[in-house]
């Protein structure tokens, strides 16, 4: 049986296509994921946002898949909530600090998370639970945004309620619960989701992620690993081809002319050696062709640093904090020092009183009369002598 004459008796199989299949269509040019918002239905299990309804998970998805863009996000959340938080809570009585104490151990818990959710998905979504009288927030606990979906808006499309799943690709394996939207003067739910999200210029319901200009990119980052490992798997790249004009006599002699060339010219160290074939006249002489690589994984390696840039740039992040080489650029402490201070101000210090916002409001409610405050991160940019 010859090598191809196998895969003609193989029967074709039918692929099945799960339902709300999640994964990213990369190299498809009739996709813009620049342009998601564009995507917005109404249905029965609430408002879908995405190129598939699933754009969270989506974005989720790339978190995992692009390093650098991983590395980023893990970047501004280090920053933003790493170094802890602050309360002056000295005026406060026994009973008050009791109360704080009460607030602050959940903040602890999921600080972290909302930082990771407010970079990655600009939303924050947090369940609130009151005492028996709605007069006191007793609990709170963070959520993430993929599983929230708005079920219901007033005239100003302002959420009203919105649907909990833990898992949206298959919504039906889930019990989907209904939150109503959180409301301090609501008197008769216990139990309400507070979402906040980050204002961008034509939001439509959902927030859009800050790096939402670059999300083709980072879908080519997040690829460029699975093409590397399918072409070393998958391709056939032989270096030389050798074509004899004479059929071996047995199967023996034919493996011997194999091993032969491969004890005599395969490897490393046999590198260079001068190769002599012997034969009847020219018409039995064998013809031996050099065969040209695979050149497309060069095209991918040029895109590297295109790639890389416009991910940072759209992070609002110069590449040399995160040690990537600027042409013309000396990357000496003084420059890095300025990007950072840049980078700090334009995107940690807000992202900082966001958060801070957030929990100072449960704070308020509950009438402590604290603030929170997110410590300011330390880092030292200036390179050991």
């Amino acid at each position: 049986m010859g090598l191809f004459d196998r895969f003609k008796k193989q029967e074709l199989k039918t692929e099945v296509i799960k339902p709300f299949d999640t994964t990213l269509k990369t190299f498809n040019i009739n996709v813009d994921y620049s342009q998601t918002s564009d995507y917005l239905n109404r249905t029965a299990n609430g408002y879908l946002y995405g190129v598939n309804g699933l754009f969270p998970q989506e974005l989720n998805r790339l978190y995992h898949q692009s390093p650098l863009h991983a590395a980023i996000i893990n970047f501004k959340k280090l920053l933003t909530t790493g170094n802890g938080y602050s309360i002056d809570s000295s005026g406060l009585d026994g009973m008050g600090k009791i109360s704080l104490n009460q607030l602050t151990s959940q903040f602890d818990s999921m600080l972290n998370e909302i930082a990771m959710d407010y970079f990655i998905h600009s939303r924050v979504c947090i369940e609130v639970v009151w005492n028996k009288e709605n007069t006191k927030i007793i609990k709170l606990k963070r959520i993430s945004p993929d599983k929230i979906r708005i079920d219901k808006v007033d005239e100003h499309m302002e959420p009203t309620s919105f649907l909990y799943n833990w898992d949206w690709t298959y919504h039906t394996k889930y019990q989907t619960k209904k939150y109503v939207a959180f409301d301090a003067y609501n008197k008769t739910d216990t139990c309400q989701l507070y979402m906040f999200q980050v204002t961008s210029s034509g939001q439509k319901l959902y927030a859009e992620p800050s790096y939402q200009s670059a999300l083709n990119w980072v879908v080519l980052d997040g690829e460029m690993s699975q093409y590397h490992k399918a072409n070393i798997l998958n391709s056939i790249n032989p270096s030389i081809l050798i074509q004899y004009f004479e059929k071996p006599s047995t199967k023996e002699e034919k493996q011997q002319v194999l091993n032969d060339l491969n004890q005599s010219f395969a490897g490393a160290r046999k590198t260079g050696r001068a190769m002599v074939t012997f034969s009847d006249g020219k018409e039995l002489a064998p013809t031996v062709t050099q065969m040209d690589a695979n050149k497309l994984d060069k095209t991918f390696l040029q895109l590297t640093d295109t790639i890389q840039r416009q991910i940072c740039y759209a992070h609002q992040l110069d590449p040399q904090l995160l040690g990537l080489k600027t042409p013309g650029s000396l990357g000496n402490s003084g420059e890095l020092e300025y990007a950072y201070q840049i980078f700090n101000s334009s995107v940690i210090q807000p992202a900082q009183k966001d958060i801070e916002n957030i929990f100072n409001k449960f704070i308020d409610i509950n009438g402590l009369g604290v603030k929170m405050i997110l410590n300011k991160p330390n880092i030292n940019l200036t390179p050991n002598k």
